[in-house]
């Protein structure tokens, strides 16, 4: 696992509101009153934390709030029925329709790619060759909406909490390493239930918070064994630049 480069990481970490918000003074709000100590200081953990959770945000297009497979899938269907009709409907056109088309087309026309006989020009005017081609288009476009529709696999059962679950267990999987070198202290849960859980899961849900505005994460208990089980059998790497004075 790693995570983007530093010019990626910079134009990100300016533009996205989440990430932005995440300032020294924001971040060091947030921890008051925190059982431990950052080290070396706030600043480094502030930013630390802007890189880390950078690299959980994603795609727009792969969040768990996008439309669903099922509706996507239907879209394109409805997109390949209209392209179909409209194929028809063009083909059938009438002989007269097809005359005005024609004249229009000559009416616009330059004489580019025509042919000059006794001062006259001949040949199909460009708009109308143009036409021809769009025509031509619609002879697959039909056929190509409706293959990609076929290819859509919709989702089954509660699919977006499944991917918000994840997006939870991914962010303290990220987040695990900083803590670590932030605290000293493995990011595990101490003592399950109680006020906050022990310092990482207080930890933890304080920036999410921060960031996304998760005040209480769902079964956040089962969200941070997870994610020590995966920092376990595989840790994030970052990139040189994205944590300051990180080693991996």
């Amino acid at each position: 696992m790693s995570v983007p480069d530093e010019d990626l990481y910079t134009q990100l970490m300016l533009t996205d509101p989440s990430i932005a918000k995440l300032t020294e003074a924001a971040v060091g709000k947030a921890l008051e009153g925190f059982a431990l100590t950052p080290q070396p200081d706030m600043a480094w953990l502030a930013r630390a934390i802007q890189g880390a959770l950078l690299y959980t945000l994603g795609n727009a297009s792969d969040a768990p709030e996008r439309q669903s497979n099922k509706k996507t899938k239907a879209e394109l269907k409805k997109l390949a029925s209209r392209a179909s009709k409209l194929r028809l409907a063009i083909q059938q056109r009438s002989g007269a329709a097809d005359s005005e088309l024609f004249e229009y087309a000559r009416s616009q026309w330059d004489g580019g790619g025509g042919a000059d006989v006794l001062g006259v020009t001949i040949g199909e005017p460009s708009l109308y060759r143009a036409f021809q081609a769009a025509q031509a288009q619609l002879d697959w476009l039909p056929d190509f909406l409706l293959l990609a529709a076929n290819g859509v696999k919709p989702q089954s059962g509660p699919w977006q909490t499944s991917e918000r679950r994840e997006k939870r267990i991914e962010r303290a999987q990220c987040l695990s390493p900083i803590y670590e070198m932030a605290f000293g202290a493995a990011p595990t849960v101490n003592t399950w239930p109680g006020q906050n859980g022990g310092p990482w899961p207080d930890f933890y849900q304080r920036i999410v918070a921060l960031a996304f505005g998760e005040l209480l994460t769902p079964d956040a208990e089962g969200v941070l064994d997870e994610a020590r089980r995966r920092d376990k059998n595989e840790r994030v790497i970052f990139e040189p630049g994205i944590i300051p004075d990180y080693r991996p």
